[in-house]
């Protein structure tokens, strides 16, 4: 995991923090969903967890939008949006439209490559309810697919080996990589069509800075009125690892007061806390204020918040 992690999303990202931008632009402000996978694919859930980084990406890119990680934590699940309104009022960023993806199960013919698909949904931030749906699709041959996510040969026996099926470290550079790129790539297409009827709340980013300043990073609990630090945590900033520097549950850093992309996967979560696998940030560092203290709260259902303190 700490190798896709550091080789597959925040490699996209990182390029878009130090993006130049108008400060006082009005911008559609994107709310971006973990991409479900419901796929059944044993790369299934490396290619949502990039899909999810590629979407980011494309936004970041646009000068329409201001993309915004959400973290609705565990029990995220896309057929049902209910919950929707009540979450995007926790958050302090206004969102304009929040975007719901899913790796879908692919096609495969008897003859011919498989099919991949990828389900987006436009929905309303106030109610939940779909503003629009699409399905992009791509090709790939299946054979790629298993050579492109890599094969170990593990011994089970005396004569028999298991392959068990890890993420190549280029993975954004291969076959699966290169179709989940035009994935997201049509989802954003499809998005930017109705970019017209949607409101835009939100401000552009500032622009990066060339100095710098140390942050303090914590996470805690909020968990069956409980408030626990986390203890054991990976970090990377800006496809840094600085998980080594986790002192006590305490990280501190030196960073570019600019837009940090943050990856952050807890491993002493509370028992039964339905958390995240990874979990994606985008908070702004501004070395111009006293204290630079990021709390991370992960609450009951497994979703994060960011506070500066």
């Amino acid at each position: 995991m700490k190798s896709l992690l550091k080789h597959s999303i925040v490699a996209l990202l990182v390029a878009f923090a130090c993006v130049p931008s108008q400060a006082q632009e009005k911008k559609i402000v994107i709310g971006i969903l973990p991409t479900y996978d419901s796929s059944g694919q044993s790369y299934g859930g490396t290619v949502s967890q990039v899909l999810t980084g590629m979407l980011y990406q494309q936004f970041a890119s646009n000068p329409k939008f201001h993309p915004v990680f959400l973290n609705p934590g565990g029990l995220y699940d896309p057929t049902s949006t209910a919950w929707v309104a009540e979450y995007v009022e926790t958050l302090d960023t206004p969102i304009d439209v929040v975007l719901s993806t899913i790796f879908a199960e692919p096609d495969d013919p008897k003859h011919g490559d498989l099919i991949l698909h990828l389900k987006a949904s436009e929905l309303d931030p106030k109610t939940g309810d779909s503003l629009q749906a699409s399905v992009s699709s791509t090709q790939i041959k299946d054979y790629k697919a298993m050579l492109d996510y890599g094969r170990a040969m593990i011994p089970t026996g005396s004569f028999d080996t298991s392959l068990v099926y890890q993420p190549s470290r280029n993975f954004d550079k291969q076959p699966v990589g290169k179709a989940a790129y035009a994935l997201a790539r049509q989802a954003a297409d499809s998005v930017n069509l109705t970019a017209p009827k949607l409101t835009a709340s939100g401000t552009a980013p500032p622009h990066a800075k060339t100095t710098s300043c140390k942050m303090t990073l914590k996470i805690s609990y909020d968990y069956k009125d409980r408030h626990p630090s986390s203890k054991s945590y990976n970090c990377i900033i800006n496809e840094k690892e600085e998980s080594l520097g986790i002192q006590e549950g305490v990280l501190e850093v030196t960073e570019p007061s600019a837009p940090l992309l943050m990856q952050i996967q807890v491993k002493d979560s509370p028992y039964k806390l339905p958390k995240q696998d990874v979990y994606l940030f985008d908070p702004v560092l501004d070395c111009g204020r006293p204290s630079n203290i990021l709390k991370i709260t992960i609450g009951p259902a497994g979703e994060a918040h960011t506070t500066w303190q």
